[in-house]
């Protein structure tokens, strides 16, 4: 297929850019996903990946792996919906995604991320709202760009699913209810942040976090937002604050420059 070679020499100059040093010893490989075919679970693969900038703009030292590969959703957790995102737009795009998909019977291969550290070898760095669609799809895997992550002391200590360009260069904490106390060091969704039930406590950019945590009635936003979260039932909405939309909107609006996605359209 034409758009799957194009996605594999594309592969093919980057991986050379990307590879500065050997991988070293491992438990396990990324080599374990099987290259794809010109389809996957009756899906056609097409096209090039997107955003191939957000590799270099996340990874400081990587190499990628030859050809789109066969991901199973399982390695990347919960999938669902609501256990992914927090944004109700997130959710909606992601569903109306999913009937695209399956009424063109076709898709773009993502973008993961193998770094094999204690909290899940791979994550996504792009596609997260085709994984969460191929998983309302009831697919088991998903074509995708594996790339290796081999700065080891230098990665993220992000559980899956929260790695992506936008939570890493935003720095997305877990806020903590200790008592009357909050603590946000760990990254989002790292071990020791989640409910005994695998939810994860409420995320947000550190930016946020301490300009809310600069006021008392930011503290008090904060902290109820974080017990409303921490009690919830899995799968239940939790509303944001309006103060923590607006500070995040804020947040956004100031990043677009430094996003990878941004550069390119402007080219």
């Amino acid at each position: 297929m034409d758009g799957v070679k194009l996605a594999i020499a594309a592969v093919s100059v980057l991986a050379v850019a990307g590879q500065r040093r050997g991988s070293g010893s491992r438990s396990s490989s990324p080599e374990q996903y099987r290259r794809a075919g010109d389809s996957i679970g009756g899906l056609e693969i097409r096209g090039t990946p997107a955003n191939m900038e957000s590799i270099g703009a996340s990874l400081d030292d990587y190499q990628i792996l030859s050809g789109v590969r066969e991901v199973p959703l399982a390695a990347f957790g919960s999938l669902a919906p609501h256990d992914t995102f927090y944004a109700a737009n997130d959710i909606a795009h992601s569903r109306g995604l999913a009937e695209k998909i399956s009424q063109n019977g076709w898709i773009n291969p993502l973008i993961v991320v193998w770094d094999d550290d204690d909290e899940g070898p791979i994550y996504i760095l792009e596609g997260i709202h085709r994984a969460v669609a191929l998983h309302l799809l009831g697919m088991t895997h998903l074509p995708a760009l594996v790339v290796e992550d081999l700065d080891r002391e230098g990665s993220a200590a992000m559980a899956p699913g929260y790695r992506s360009w936008k939570w890493t260069k935003q720095d997305w904490r877990s806020v903590v209810v200790k008592g009357s106390q909050l603590d946000w060091s760990k990254k989002c969704g790292a071990k020791g942040t989640r409910t005994k039930d695998g939810r994860p406590a409420l995320c947000l950019p550190i930016a946020v976090i301490e300009r809310l945590n600069g006021s008392p009635s930011g503290k008090n936003i904060l902290h109820d937002q974080a017990m409303k979260k921490w009690k919830a039932k899995k799968g239940q909405r939790i509303p944001w604050h309006p103060r923590i939309k607006a500070l995040h909107k804020e947040l956004e609006d100031s990043m677009p420059q430094h996003n990878p996605r941004y550069r390119r359209k402007r080219k």
